[in-house]
């Protein structure tokens, strides 16, 4: 997982808050319902797949080896007790290791930590649905972060909130119900006056590496204006015509200083 896509990830909340530059979060699922099957659809031998992921590529699975890069779980029917060898080592991030969670029928069997690659000899009592999670996943960002609010333009033919998108596929967001949009990496974002006018917003910055974000404002292949963020609030206003008015940031800046992963190399069941 690229590290935008990730500081994006655990940073959300913290971003429209106007508080997120060095990062450091502990990511834990939200209480789920774990609906148990009527019947075990069982094979031979036994099949693992992913159960749940909080978001897209939290678990890869690569020639037979799971990389566990955030919360999420590996789930298998088993038709017997048995001994389940799980081989395994992790990336220790946040003074921890990763720890693997064993579920048999919604009760916890054991939980392992791992560090250098071992072979963890799991008994499973009986038969149904066995699930194996990474639950205490630690990532640890210093990440320069633009935040935009409170858009607003003011024409002769009209008053009220510019359209606006980011890029796809990018750290970037734009939350329309609160009217705050965050620029992290360097996408861009557009936003399309109802006419000319004056186009005002707030811009906060949150500091990466020493230095607070900088913005360019462009409209028609023209630059507006190029204003230096802080960590207070300040007001931007520019006079614009009613074509899409572009807006970048000029210095991105995303370092990650600690990521806990879990990497299982090899699942191996044995009947009893």
């Amino acid at each position: 997982m690229s590290l935008w896509n990730k500081a994006s990830l655990i940073g959300l909340p913290l971003v429209v808050a106007g508080c997120l530059g060095t990062m450091a979060q502990r990511l834990n699922p939200q209480p789920l319902q774990i609906d148990l099957p009527l019947e075990l659809d069982c094979i031979e031998p036994p099949k693992f797949e992913v159960g749940y992921e909080g978001g897209e590529n939290y678990l890869v699975m690569r020639n037979k080896t799971y990389h566990f890069q955030s919360t999420s779980w590996l789930q298998v029917d088993l038709c017997s007790a048995g001994i389940l060898e799980i081989s395994g080592y992790g990336e220790e991030a946040g003074d921890e290791a990763p720890r693997l969670a064993a579920i048999l029928n919604s009760q916890v069997l054991d939980i392992q930590s791992f560090t250098q690659e071992h072979t963890w000899k799991l008994r499973i009592p009986a038969p149904g649905r066995l699930i194996l999670g990474y639950f205490n996943d630690y990532y640890l960002a210093d990440v320069r972060v633009a935040t935009l609010s409170h858009f607003e333009v003011k024409s002769s033919q009209c008053i009220g909130v510019p359209r606006i998108n980011v890029t796809r596929a990018s750290s970037s967001k734009w939350y329309e119900s609160a009217n705050v949009a965050t620029i992290i990496s360097s996408s861009i974002l557009t936003a399309v006056p109802c006419g000319p006018g004056q186009l005002t917003f707030s811009l906060v910055g949150r500091e990466g590496n020493n230095a607070f974000p900088q913005l360019s404002i462009m409209q028609g292949g023209k630059v507006l204006a190029q204003p230096l963020s802080r960590a207070q609030s300040q007001t931007v206003s520019l006079e614009v015509g009613a074509s899409p008015v572009k807006i970048i940031l000029l210095n991105p800046y995303g370092k990650t200083l600690a990521d806990r992963n879990l990497i299982i190399t090899r699942l191996k069941f044995s009947p009893r």
